[in-house]
């Protein structure tokens, strides 16, 4: 697992200030650990230049009891913020995670 990193926020809260005139809404999902086939279809080459370590939060993703999430959880949040019932969320992260987060 890869603790989320809400990099793009200050992108986000520039634009949501620049797009307002517009009416135009902007958010950044901070997806926590997904489950994923990627490992599956990705080959692994010239990993000696990788060599940065990684740092993992200590413990288990909160409220799923250690399971990573799932695709379709994220593209449900994607689909509520394209809709008009997200009418006044904008300049946000939106942490979807489990309560990962939590842990960092």
């Amino acid at each position: 697992m890869r603790p989320p990193r809400p990099a793009s926020s200050p992108w986000v809260r520039c634009w949501r200030w620049s797009s307002r005139a517009h009416r135009i809404r902007v958010n950044v999902i901070c997806p926590g650990a997904i489950e994923r086939d990627i490992s599956d279809n990705t080959e692994q080459r010239d990993t000696d230049a990788a060599k940065v370590p990684a740092k993992y939060p200590e413990g288990t993703v909160p409220l799923t009891r250690g399971e990573p999430g799932r695709a379709e959880d994220v593209a449900d949040l994607v689909v509520f913020l394209a809709s008009d019932r997200s009418k006044h969320i904008t300049g946000t992260p939106i942490w979807i995670d489990g309560g990962q987060s939590l842990l960092v």
